[in-house]
């Protein structure tokens, strides 16, 4: 588990990379969970991605089940049980591929000089992140900074801290299939907790997503928001509306479980 001093020695960070899991003790007190960003707003709905799954499924069962072919119902039950799975396969694929990402971005902005990867989606986000980096002359400060909040009692991790166009800037990278609005909380938390602590001014804070794959539809290798400083106290009070329902979420379920330990302590 990594440890990461904070606040001049007030807080002390843990993080559990196996299971993205936050610690923290504040003042030398007991260590204790903390929610994550992405964990908030991960209560957010997300509608596109049922239809996108029902996309998968679907495309799955049409090359498998043959016109004018007789199937027999345990044929028929083999291809829609694996039909299920299909949207699960392709979410842990693409982590798989935005971790590896991170990583060989974390390599570079820290001086590594990381070799381009011979993976083809990997070299195409590589490619497209360096090509980011000259056409808007960013100069990196940080990777992967942890941060908390004191005020709110939440974590997460910056991809990247630099200096965009002369401005102190947060951004996070994203290897999505587009920038979703959740994403604009989610760094507005990153922001009001660099502040926080640092006591910087960040004149803004940028998303910037890159393709996995080439696209005729959107010819775009990279795309960009630019969410300037007086946005931030908005999607942050989104980001706390997530954070507290997210809260609220997890003490009812702790009740459930209790109740459900009483009642076969009764049995």
């Amino acid at each position: 588990m990594e440890e990461i001093v904070l606040y001049n020695g007030r807080v002390h960070l843990y993080m559990n990379h196996e299971r993205h899991l936050y610690y923290v003790s504040v003042d030398g007190g007991i260590m204790k969970p903390v929610i994550g960003c992405t964990t908030a707003t991960g209560v957010l709905d997300k509608p596109a991605l049922i239809g996108w799954a029902v996309k998968l499924d679907l495309e799955y069962l049409a090359a498998c089940i043959q016109p004018n072919k007789k199937y027999d119902g345990l044929e028929l039950a083999g291809f829609f049980e694996e039909a299920k799975k299909q949207h699960r396969i392709r979410v842990a694929d693409a982590a798989a591929v935005g971790t590896r990402a991170h990583a060989w971005a974390e390599s570079y902005i820290k001086g590594q000089k990381p070799k381009v990867p011979k993976h083809k989606k990997l070299k195409l986000i590589v490619n497209n992140f360096l090509q980011w980096v000259e056409e808007y002359k960013v100069k990196f400060l940080e990777s992967e900074k942890k941060i908390y909040s004191l005020a709110h009692d939440y974590a997460g991790t910056i991809d990247f801290e630099a200096e965009i166009n002369g401005e102190l800037c947060i951004g996070d990278f994203k290897t999505s299939s587009g920038i979703w609005d959740e994403y604009r909380f989610q760094i507005a938390a990153y922001n009001n907790a660099r502040a926080e602590e640092t006591g910087n001014n960040y004149k803004a804070s940028w998303i910037v997503r890159f393709a996995k794959d080439v696209n005729l539809m959107f010819p775009d290798i990279f795309e960009t928001l630019y969410i300037p400083k007086e946005e931030h106290e908005k999607d942050f009070q989104g980001f706390l509306g997530a954070l507290a329902a997210k809260r609220r979420l997890m003490e009812l379920e702790r009740e459930k479980k209790i109740k459900r330990l009483q009642k076969e302590i009764n049995l």
